[in-house]
């Protein structure tokens, strides 16, 4: 695992699909699970870290496309952990595990990094959904944005819903200002931030 900041670590060399790890005093907490070959790596990483998978206890879900839920099945089954993800997205996450818990657009987890918020981010899929940590400006942005070989762009047309809706969705995060942000593809930007993804809202979008 790369630590990205204080209490959020990524998950190294999974074929697509970044996977985060968020620790706090009751446990942890993963975003998105990566492709179905990913747990193995997930959990080998943890136990160089010290931590055992039953010392995961929520799985937040940015979206349903199989590169974000494809270890899901395995790690809710080996962690018990509580699947967590938006209600436009879980008829699609169901069909590969049970969704316990369903939130909304400005949603607070307050038990994940003292108060996540849930972000309704649509486009890329109906219910695509970030993460906002506000006070620290941590942002886990899903595939509302890529970050491919040190550029920004929008995620792939192809699996895009609705890329105007997207590009609405790329605005609203710039608006954010975000210090850091923790891409689903390409690696997390942790310097210039707010700079960078303003300029690209800006003059791309």
């Amino acid at each position: 695992m790369k630590q990205i900041t204080d209490g959020v670590y990524q998950f190294q060399g999974m074929a697509a699909g970044g996977v985060y790890l968020i620790t706090d005093g009751d446990g942890l907490t993963l975003v998105d699970t990566g492709m179905p070959n990913a747990p193995n790596q997930i959990i080998r990483q943890m136990k160089r870290a010290g931590y055992a998978p039953t010392d995961i206890k929520r799985i937040l879900i940015t979206h349903s496309h199989m590169d974000h839920i494809g270890g899901l099945a395995k790690l809710k089954t080996i962690s018990g952990a509580e699947v967590i993800a938006s209600a436009a997205e879980k008829p699609d996450i169901e069909q590969v595990i049970a969704v316990d818990r369903v939130v909304n657009d400005g949603d607070i987890l307050g038990e994940v990094m003292g108060g996540l918020q849930v972000i309704a981010t649509p486009g890329h899929s109906a219910g695509h959904t970030v993460y906002w940590q506000p006070d620290r400006r941590i942002l886990f942005i899903g595939d509302a944005l890529m970050n491919w070989f040190g550029r920004l762009s929008m995620p792939f047309e192809k699996p895009t819903l609705d890329m105007e809706q997207a590009k609405e969705s790329a605005r609203q995060i710039a608006a954010l200002e975000p210090s850091i942000v923790c891409f689903g593809h390409g690696p997390a930007l942790t310097e210039n931030t707010a700079a960078e993804i303003t300029a690209f809202a800006a003059h791309r979008l």
